[in-house]
């Protein structure tokens, strides 16, 4: 599994939860209102070796391990850890990045493959470890994480914290047992014997990783909150139903490989380069992605509703993976467990292999601010000497590959534009503003019926571009130069559009969402 990024499921509208069912036997399952407790089997703890590890990473320089800053704990990790900066296990870390590419979700793969005492498992119990681990020495990496545990005494730091650490995982065993994940499943697989770990981890902050061992499948979640809080959002839903389904499905999908393989390969034939481009690297690794969307799907349509749904089945589509909807027809909740329907699975996987062997159409442009981000999109800076100081040094941190153009030119063709800048100040930002509807004064910002008022406010939205559908546009902005100033220290990037206000201390989100359309090009404000 990879990492999901800013970069995961765009699910940000304000729903509730609903209370789902009781697993029974079939053929008739009872529905049962009273929540049931989140079984033993999914685990819920920040974890240690989970945390040394990005610590490690933090200090190495890893810009996904950095984040966020601000919060009490972080401080105390910078204060405590900073004479260690050069340690020999950052060292290694640095060099194992730029040497074999171990980062992102490399590190949290070998962190659960160490042991209490951190010592890496037996050869024969890492045939999940990373890939990325196969040309490096994890032996020899594993000798200095320990010494760097001993030297930091990196236990005592950890416990000192524990309040803190009760409080995440407090939060996000309450959000387990509301949504009932666990119980869903069963009415569609039965009770499995995976078991699941889930680990809010302050350090990953907006990143998101799916490791696993041979026994445990793993879901780490950065914590995004401004003073270090869980914050329960649908995308944090969203992303807890999706890799704890893999628990589910991967085992069902690997059962029936020598049916389901050869109709996985003609489809991976037509969608391959846009499935390596997203770390899906091999044919059964995207008919597993598959099923768990379709569940995924099927899950937020039952509990909270068409928008939800239609909110991950767009980011689904814009990954290129279309054929969602169709897959999960056949995988809804029924008298049947998915395991005698697989005859019916594996005839609808022929069909959607058929439809896209020679490829997905284009979407056209659908969002969220996070689709514009990628290797080709074209920056266009404003000219304000404040804002193209801090734009560029943003661009510098995270996106130093990309091309930047004045304001002041013509914004090339056929890419996606990223803008920073005020109305005033950027032509690009001014014709979005002006083509959506946005309202931006001093004072104000309108975003259709959501208005916002008071000091320091910033829009950070997407739009499709003027006459090309199939690329957006994302706009960081706000009336002031000053306000702009900072804008991509608030957490965003899953959702159309979001409104902050700038504090002392950081940016407080003041309101976000989605934009209602359905087809590119068709957007309509809220």
């Amino acid at each position: 599994m990879r990492a999901i990024s800013l970069l995961a499921v765009a699910i940000s509208l304000g729903l509730g939860c609903r209370e789902s069912s009781k697993p029974a036997a079939p053929p008739s399952p009872t529905p049962a209102p009273a929540p049931i407790a989140t079984p033993a089997k999914v685990a819920v703890r920040v974890d240690r070796r989970v945390e040394l590890l990005a610590v490690i990473e933090r200090l190495a320089g890893a810009r996904e391990y950095a984040t966020t800053r601000g919060t009490p704990y972080l401080d105390a990790v910078e204060r405590y850890f900073a004479p260690y900066a050069e340690h020999a296990a950052v060292v290694a870390a640095r060099s194992l990045r730029a040497a074999h590419g171990i980062g992102y979700d490399a590190p949290m793969s070998f962190a659960i493959h160490l042991d209490d005492a951190y010592q890496l498992r037996p050869a024969a119990e890492r045939t999940t470890l990373d890939a990325r681990w196969a040309k490096a020495d994890p032996e020899a990496f594993a000798t200095a994480v320990r010494a760097f545990a001993a030297d930091t005494k990196f236990d005592a730091f950890f416990a000192e914290h524990a309040a803190y650490f009760r409080t995440l995982e407090t939060t996000l065993r309450g959000l387990l047992d509301r949504e009932q994940v666990v119980p869903y499943f069963e009415k569609l697989f039965g009770p499995t014997t995976a078991a699941m770990l889930v680990v809010p981890s302050p350090i990953a902050g907006q990143r998101n990783f799916g490791p696993r061992t041979p026994d445990t499948y793993v879901q780490i979640l950065g914590v995004t909150g401004p003073g270090g809080e869980l914050v329960v959002t649908n995308l944090l839903r969203a992303l807890l139903v999706h890799e704890l389904g893999h628990a589910y499905v991967n085992p069902l999908f690997t059962a029936h490989q020598a049916e389901l393989e050869p109709t996985a390969t003609r489809l991976y034939g037509g969608v391959a380069d846009a499935m390596r481009a997203q770390a899906y690297a091999d044919p059964m690794t995207v008919a597993h992605e598959s099923g768990v969307r379709a569940i995924t799907y099927n899950y937020l349509l039952e509990l909270h509703g068409a928008a939800a749904a239609g909110a991950t089945l767009r980011k689904d589509r814009g990954e290129s993976f279309a054929w969602t909807t169709s897959l999960a027809e056949v995988m809804q909740p029924g008298p049947e467990l998915l395991a005698k329907r697989m005859p019916a699975i594996l005839e609808r996987f022929t069909a959607i292999a058929a439809e896209y062997e020679h490829g997905v159409p284009a979407p056209g442009f659908l969002g969220p601010v996070d689709a514009v981000h990628s290797p080709t999109s074209v920056w266009v800076i404003a000219p304000t000497p404040a804002i193209d100081q801090y734009a560029r040094a943003v661009h510098a941190k995270l996106r130093k590959a990309n091309t930047i153009v004045a304001a002041d030119g013509e914004a090339p063709s056929g890419v996606d534009l990223v803008a920073f800048g005020t109305p005033g100040d950027n032509p690009v930002i001014s014709e979005v503003v002006k083509r959506a509807g946005f309202v931006i004064e001093p004072g104000r910002i309108a975003v259709g019926t959501k208005e916002f008022t008071g000091e320091g406010l910033v829009l950070i939205a997407c739009w499709p571009r003027a006459g090309d559908a199939t690329h957006g546009v994302a706009i960081y902005t706000g009336a002031r130069p000053a306000d702009v100033v900072g804008i991509s220290g608030v957490r965003h990037g899953d959702t159309d559009w979001l409104v902050a206000r700038k504090t002392d201390r950081n940016t407080a989100v003041l309101g976000a969402g989605d934009f209602a359309h359905v087809a590119a090009g068709d957007w309509k404000l809220p």
